[in-house]
């Protein structure tokens, strides 16, 4: 626990541009797409009274309908993406430009 304390300080306080620019783009895809999710099965299932199942059922609140896309394990999901957030900032330290595993990595 003390080395991945110590990891994420580090890569918090020397690394915090970085870590932003790979952190707020998977998060708010997150936020985008459970929300479009959210009220297009809402507005379904009131339009028509039925739910798709490729949607989250309208009779779910956004955050039922978040979780429901981080599957039964969200601890682990949040864990995996912080691997990759990890991975496309230790690979970006050293260029200006991107570099062309970055986004694959996020992806």
């Amino acid at each position: 626990y003390c080395t991945g304390t110590a990891l994420g300080m580090l890569l918090v306080s020397q690394l915090r541009r970085r870590v932003l620019a790979a952190f707020a783009p998977l998060v708010g895809g997150f936020l985008l797409v459970s929300g479009l999710g959210s009220l297009m099965g809402r507005g379904l299932s009131f339009l028509t009274g039925q739910d798709l199942p490729m949607l989250s059922p309208g009779s779910f609140s956004y955050p039922e309908s978040a979780s429901a896309l981080l599957g039964p394990d969200h601890s682990f999901a949040f864990a995996a993406h912080g691997v990759c957030i990890g991975i496309v900032v230790l690979l970006q330290t050293d260029r200006s430009e991107p570099h062309p595993l970055s986004v694959p990595v996020l992806v």
